[in-house]
């Protein structure tokens, strides 16, 4: 399965993935990137699948890979969206907040250091994720919920001491509980 993270999703339908063993008894639905830039149809289909799919699946949880530069692009642009996604998908701020622990946030391509040679740990990303100054009320409190669920994994295990590694990944992925009343 290819991750991107340029103008185009990789995925275009959603796609079913049996996971290893590692992860329990789980099926993963790879879903299409939301700002996708194949045009307005494409991402009105992309919100109508993944909704269909959460609300058809039996034990459904949600994992959010977010690209760490999106977070500081365009005055965090990349968080503001994924809060939207998900006031799309669920409704509601409060709806959000009743599902917040089916939702896990893992945050890619992190720098080891930041633009002033210091240490990058899974607080000062969360803190960047916990930036709602200029945004909405619903989606400041859909924001504060995420950046609580969020975690930082490189994929070759060479993160910080704060990182996650690929079993702990693992093992908070098989704990996920199901999203309650998802439709």
């Amino acid at each position: 399965m290819e991750i991107g993270h340029t103008n185009q999703s990789c995925t275009f339908f959603p796609a079913l993935l049996k996971l290893t063993a590692d992860y329990g008894s789980r099926v993963a639905i790879d879903c299409p990137g939301f700002g996708d830039s194949r045009g307005a149809e494409i991402s009105i289909a992309n919100a109508v699948n993944i909704k269909a799919a959460i609300a058809r699946s039996v034990g459904a949880c949600l994992i959010l890979l977010v690209n760490y530069y999106s977070l500081a692009a365009d005055r965090g642009r990349g968080i503001r969206e994924v809060a939207e996604l998900l006031l799309g998908l669920f409704g509601t701020a409060d709806r959000v907040l009743r599902s917040a622990e089916s939702i896990l946030i893992v945050v890619s391509k992190v720098p080891l250091v930041d633009g002033d040679g210091v240490s990058v740990q899974l607080d000062d990303v969360r803190g960047k994720l916990a930036d709602t100054s200029g945004l909405g009320e619903g989606i400041a409190k859909v924001v504060n919920i995420l950046a609580k669920n969020a975690q930082v994994y490189h994929p070759q295990d060479r993160g910080r001491e704060t990182w996650l590694k690929r079993p702990e990944v693992a093992a908070l992925i098989k704990a996920l509980p199901a999203i309650p009343d998802p439709d």
